[in-house]
C-alpha cells in the first residue's frame, strides 16, 4: 500500500492498543474509538489480566499460533528491564521483565500433555527461555486433595507482563505517534464508513452486539462466542520471586497460578475460568454488571489453593481482587470482512482471543499490517 488510510481502531484494550501502535508506526493516520478507555469500575479484562507470555491458544493452526505469538514475544524481550539488549525508548516504564517459571502437571495429565510445547525448542525462544526439560520429580510440590499429585514439571524464564504499567505504556506510545483517541460508543459501525477508510473491529466481547447498517456482524452461536469469568487477587504484602501454574488436567478447569510483578511491587494469584454465555430461561445476561463482582468464595478457594505452593499468603492482609471477562470465540476471528468491505471502505475483525490476548496483542497487529499489505 502507497497511502494509507484514515483508520478507526473500535476497542481500547491490549489488541485494539496493539494494533493502533503498529499501524500508527507505520504511518497511518489512526483512531481508537473506545468506551470507556483506562480504568474503570469494573476495569476492562485488559487491566485484570495475570499476563505472562505463554502460547495456549489450542484452535490454532500452528502457523497462525506463530504469526502471532513470536513478534509478541520479540516484542515485549525489546522491553525488557532485565533482558540483554533492551534498547527501547521507554522500555523501563512498560512494565516487563523475564521471570523464573514453574510449570507443574498432574496426574490427571496425559503423557502427550506434558510434552514440551512448541516455542520451548523454536529458535527464536529456546535460548531466551533457558528451557532445559523436566525437573528433577524429588523438587516437585508434595500432594494435597486441592491441588492434586504433581507428577512432571518445567523451569524456564517468561515474559511477565504488569497490565496497570503496560497499558499506560501503549496509551503513552500510541499518543506520542501522533494517535487520536475517541471516547464514544459504536453500535452500528456504518455510522463511521464516511469518516473513515478502514477500520478495525477489536472490541472483544463488545462485537456481539456490533452492526452495520443494522445487520448483525457476528453470527456465532453462543457456545462458539461467550465470555470467560476470571477473578484474581492482586497480594501486595506478601512477595513470591517464581512465577508458578498448573497448566493440565485438574489445573484446566480450576487454574492455579501465582504471578510475580515486580513493576507494580504485587502478586497475582489466581484464578477461575468459567465459561458463560447468553441464556435467556436461566436469566443469565454475560453483560449483567453482576459477573464482573468478585465472589468470597472464589476469593478463598484461589488463597487457598496459592497458599498450598507458598504458606506465605495465607497471611495477606494487603490485596485486591479483581474480575473480567475473557473474549472467547471459535474460532479466533482475524479477517477482511468481505461482505462489508468495498472499494470505499475495509472492515477487519480482530478479536476472540480467550485467554491469550497478551500473548497474541503484538503478533495481532503485525497481522493486520500484513493483511493490509497483501490488498
Amino acid at each position: 500500500m502507497t497511502d494509507h488510510p484514515k483508520t478507526a481502531i473500535l476497542g481500547g484494550g491490549v489488541i485494539g492498543l496493539s494494533v493502533a501502535l503498529r499501524l500508527a508506526r507505520e504511518g497511518f493516520p489512526v483512531t481508537v474509538i473506545t468506551q470507556p478507555l483506562g480504568p474503570t469500575d469494573p476495569p476492562m479484562t485488559s487491566l485484570v489480566a495475570a499476563a505472562y507470555w505463554f502460547p495456549t491458544h489450542k484452535q490454532l493452526e500452528l502457523e497462525l499460533q506463530r504469526e502471532l505469538t513470536l513478534p509478541t514475544f520479540e516484542h515485549f524481550w525489546s522491553l525488557m528491564d532485565n533482558a540483554p539488549g533492551s534498547q527501547n525508548a521507554g522500555s523501563k516504564d512498560a512494565g516487563v521483565s523475564m521471570v523464573d517459571t514453574l510449570e507443574l502437571f498432574d496426574d490427571t495429565s496425559l503423557p502427550e500433555q506434558r510434552e514440551p510445547a512448541w516455542w520451548m525448542g523454536d529458535e527464536q525462544t529456546r535460548d531466551r527461555i533457558g528451557f532445559h526439560g523436566p525437573v528433577d520429580e524429588k523438587t516437585l510440590p508434595a500432594p494435597t486433595e486441592q491441588l492434586g499429585t504433581f507428577v512432571q514439571g518445567y523451569r524456564y524464564k517468561l515474559p511477565v507482563i504488569s497490565m496497570p504499567r503496560y497499558m499506560p505504556w501503549l496509551y503513552e506510545q500510541f499518543v506520542r505517534q501522533g494517535g487520536d483517541v475517541r471516547d464514544e460508543q459504536v453500535r452500528d459501525v456504518a455510522a463511521l464508513k464516511d469518516e473513515f477508510d478502514l477500520i478495525v473491529n477489536t472490541t472483544g466481547l463488545g462485537a456481539r452486539k456490533l452492526t452495520f447498517d443494522g445487520e448483525p456482524l457476528d453470527r456465532a452461536r453462543p457456545e462458539t462466542f461467550h465470555t470467560l469469568i476470571g477473578q484474581v487477587m492482586a497480594v501486595r504484602d506478601v512477595w513470591y520471586p517464581t512465577l508458578t501454574f498448573m497448566r493440565y488436567g485438574m489445573g484446566a478447569k480450576k487454574p492455579t497460578y501465582i504471578v510475580p510483578r515486580a513493576a507494580t511491587k504485587d502478586v497475582v494469584l489466581g484464578g477461575t475460568y468459567l465459561p458463560l454465555m447468553d441464556d435467556p430461561e436461566q436469566n443469565i445476561d454475560i453483560d449483567d454488571g453482576c459477573w464482573t463482582v468478585p465472589k468470597d468464595q472464589w476469593t478463598a478457594d484461589i488463597l487457598e489453593r496459592a497458599a498450598i505452593l507458598h504458606p506465605d499468603f495465607a497471611k495477606t492482609k494487603d490485596y485486591h481482587v479483581l474480575v473480567g471477562k475473557r473474549p472467547y470465540r471459535k474460532p479466533l476471528r482475524l479477517e477482511v470482512d468481505e461482505q462489508f468491505s468495498d472499494d470505499k471502505l475495509t472492515l477487519i475483525h480482530c478479536y476472540g482471543h480467550s485467554t491469550s490476548g497478551v500473548t497474541m496483542s503484538w503478533g495481532s497487529g503485525e497481522k493486520v499490517l500484513a493483511m493490509l499489505n497483501d490488498q
